[in-house]
Parts: C-alpha cells; sequence; structure tokens
C-alpha cells in the first residue's frame, strides 16, 4: 500500500507508507488519488510523510502542481508535515517551504491550522 488517508480535524490527511516515493507510477497514483479527492470536493489536504525516506523531484512537482490547484479552490489548504532532513532539503532546494506550510509532525500542523482559524498566529516552517 502506497498510503492510507484518514480524516482529522477537517483535514484529509494522506499518509504515505512506502520508504521512498522515486517510482513515476507510484507518483502518477497519488496525484490521481488527489485530484480525485479534490473533484469530489475535498478542499483540506495534509500529506503526512513521516515514513519516507526518499523523494524524487516528479514526487514535489506533483506536490507543487496539487498546491497550484488548491490555490483556485475556495478553502483549498495544502500542509506537508513529518518531512526527514534529507527530504526536507529537496524541498528547501525547490523552495516549497515558502509556498506550503510545513511542520514536524501531524500533531503541529492540525494544532497550527486550529490556532489560525481561531485568529492566533501559529508557527510554520521551523
Amino acid at each position: 500500500m502506497l498510503f492510507r488517508t484518514k480524516q482529522q480535524d477537517g483535514f484529509t490527511v494522506l499518509v504515505f507508507q512506502a520508504p521512498n516515493l522515486l517510482n513515476g507510477m507510484d507518483i502518477e497514483v497519488v496525484e490521481k488519488s488527489l485530484g480525485a479527492l479534490l473533484d469530489g470536493g475535498v478542499r483540506r489536504f495534509l500529506l503526512d510523510f513521516h515514513r519516507v525516506k526518499h523523494i524524487s523531484s516528479q514526487a514535489l512537482s506533483m506536490t507543487l502542481r496539487v498546491q497550484l490547484r488548491l490555490e483556485k479552490v475556495p478553502d483549498g489548504k495544502l500542509i506537508l508535515c513529518g518531512l526527514n532532513p534529507q527530504v526536507m532539503e529537496a524541498v528547501k532546494i525547490m523552495r516549497l517551504e515558502r509556498l506550503i506550510p510545513v511542520f514536524p509532525t501531524r500533531r503541529e500542523a492540525l494544532k497550527s491550522q486550529k490556532q489560525r482559524e481561531n485568529g492566533a498566529t501559529p508557527r510554520e516552517n521551523d
């Protein structure tokens, strides 16, 4: 299984199960799945990478395409969490952390969103 989905605090959470997101076919499956969820009305996603050890630029480009699509949707939101140092370095090289909030854990990501919705200013991308 490449990933599993669950609902948590108003977000559809995709928890990647594979240690590597390198295969183009796998990445295409993820993107099509996210697209189908978007087409079905889902607007808030949290991608949890805590099990991912290696990621390709193709996977990061897919994440950017999802972000760009969500920017056009009212209340669209994409958040990333659980990136190990190697994956975070790849995110920084592509400067995705400037476009997509990144948090160390799912708990911190969801807490931040609750604070934002309640008017507080959370800390992102630490």
